[in-house]
This record gives structure tokens, sequence and C-alpha cells, in this order.
């Protein structure tokens, strides 16, 4: 015999699913994420965010890409665009001689 076994460790927890999604975004994707629970992305750093009714954002899904990352939660869409796009919304809404209508958006950035 070699001598007494040194001491076992206690086994470790498995990391929170929101942890592991944390780290995700942040070291994969390079998205800085807002401390605490629940996880929340914060932008205007790597994207802004448009606020659309979930039925306007699939149809413009089909101009976006596959790829494009959207958020869905009830019957809102949050369609994440470069950095600065919630800045140019206004204009762009009034070049499109839209800036009087309704619209159902909001812009986070």
């Amino acid at each position: 015999m070699f001598g007494a076994p040194g001491p076992i460790p206690f086994p470790r927890r498995p990391l929170d699913a929101s942890c592991q999604v944390r780290r995700w975004y942040e070291n994969e994707l390079g998205w800085p994420t807002v401390p605490g629970d629940p996880l929340r992305l914060v932008v205007g750093v790597r994207y802004d965010v448009l606020d659309v009714p979930a039925e306007a954002g699939h149809a413009a899904l089909r101009h976006l890409g596959p790829r494009s990352p959207v958020a869905v939660l009830g019957d809102r869409m949050r369609l994440l665009v470069a950095p600065g796009s919630a800045e140019e919304l206004p204009g762009l809404l009034e070049w499109l001689e839209w800036g009087t209508l309704p619209l159902d958006l909001t812009a986070i950035g």
C-alpha cells in the first residue's frame, strides 16, 4: 500500500441551466448579460430589438433569412437587429411616409 488516500472532494452540483445559457451568450456569442435572474441580454451593444406582433414578425422572417435571431413571448416577437437600428427607425418610418400610422412596433436599443 502506498499510503492513505487523499481527501475525496464533495460532489459538485450541476450548473444551473440559466448559468449555462448565460455563459453561452457571453462566451460563445459575445453578448453581454444583465446580472441576476431572470437572464436578460443588454441591448444596444451587439444588437437592438424590434418588438412587433408575432404575426408580423413571422411575415418578416421570410425576408430576414432562416438564421435570424428572434425571441417569441406570447403574441409578441422580438427581432434582434443590428445595433443602431432602433435609433434609425423613426427616420425610416418617416421616409416610408408611415410616421403618422399607428404601428404596434417598439424599438429598443
